[in-house]
């Protein structure tokens, strides 16, 4: 394996690649090794310090591989000798004469030092960049900015993850707008279609009705009034229609075996409601219409046997619908 990184960067050039970018190259190829069924150990990377008194051409001047089978990095952005290093440029002469004399004690010595300086260059580079930080990320355990991203959305406790149906991590490319405490109905159905791969559509001012408690009712008569100041608190009827609180969600077209799964409810339906619950917020009614692909439309037939059947209002039509035929689900309380 460490024949493959390499011969991956070599072939690639080393001069397109920084210290950082070859790092997390040799990690990612480290880890796909371990995780692999020959479960050989991760090799270790030896990170040394340049020895050359020319301008270096790039960060990465040599990558090779160890007797060890480890992977040894020559770095000249930061060392103690080189073109570049902190030590003056007589001590890099001096090195250089003892290496032509094959005494290699005190570059040895040195690369102590400059491995632990270009270790925690590196670790100052992955602790304050998302892409370096995740994608070192190994196991369960979330690393310290997707903790962050997942508390802006409501998903700080770990109580609260896994709850939804869907990899809570689908929903960080999306903080920004579920971090919002007011999120627009546009915004609410793009992270739907994205989390879940179905065409969404979120139609605001979907009203219903609002059953009144008896006691907020408006009533007549001696010793039985209430609420009768007219164009203050009169209600007619024991129901009032919220025109704000509810909303319809539209998903579709869909294939039918995938509304077949939304629309006879399970696992599917379910994360889709909570989703929905999620995305939008307690505050509303939610009305999930699901909408099924015209051409996907199954032929009626009427059949005996111990197969289960069309279901009417379900999956069952006369003929082909002029347009994409629809079920509406009510999801009041997710």
């Amino acid at each position: 394996m460490n024949r493959t990184v390499v011969a991956a960067l070599d072939a690639i050039g080393l001069d397109a690649f920084s210290f950082v970018e070859a790092m997390r190259f040799i990690e990612a190829m480290r880890f796909i090794e371990a995780a692999g069924p020959s479960g050989r150990r991760a090799r270790r990377v030896f990170l040394k310090g340049s020895t050359g008194l020319a301008f270096p051409a790039a960060e990465v001047e040599r990558i090779e591989e160890t007797p060890d089978g480890d992977i040894a990095m020559t770095v000249a952005v930061m060392g103690l000798t080189g073109a570049l290093g902190a030590l003056p440029m007589a001590h890099t002469e001096a090195l250089q004469r003892l290496i032509r004399a094959k005494d290699f004690g005190l570059r040895d010595f040195l690369d102590i030092f400059n491995g632990r300086l270009l270790d925690l260059l590196y670790e100052v580079h992955a602790k304050y960049r998302l892409p370096i930080a995740f994608g070192r990320r190994r196991g369960a355990a979330p690393d310290a900015i997707t903790e962050a991203m997942l508390a802006l959305i409501g998903l700080g406790q770990p109580g609260l993850r896994g709850r939804l149906g869907w990899d809570d991590e689908r929903l960080l490319p999306f903080a920004a707008v579920l971090a919002r405490p007011c999120r627009a109905a546009g915004d609410v159905a793009g992270v739907m279609m994205a989390v879940t791969g179905w065409p969404v559509r979120i139609e605001p001012f979907h009203g219903e009705w609002v059953d009144l408690p008896a006691e907020e009712q408006s009533r007549l008569g001696a010793g039985r009034g209430g609420h009768g100041r007219l164009g203050i608190d009169t209600i007619a009827g024991a129901r009032i229609f919220d025109l704000a609180g509810g909303v319809r969600v539209d998903v579709g077209p869909l294939r039918y075996t995938d509304f077949m799964a939304l629309a006879s409810g399970g696992d599917t339906a379910g994360a889709l409601t909570a989703l929905a619950r999620f995305a939008l917020g307690p505050e509303f009614a939610i009305t999930l219409r699901l909408i099924l692909r015209r051409d996907d439309v199954p032929a009626f037939e009427l059949k005996a046997g111990a197969g289960r059947g069309r279901r009417l209002g379900l999956d069952s039509w006369l003929g082909r619908p002029d347009g994409d035929p629809a079920v509406t689900r009510r999801c009041r309380n997710v």
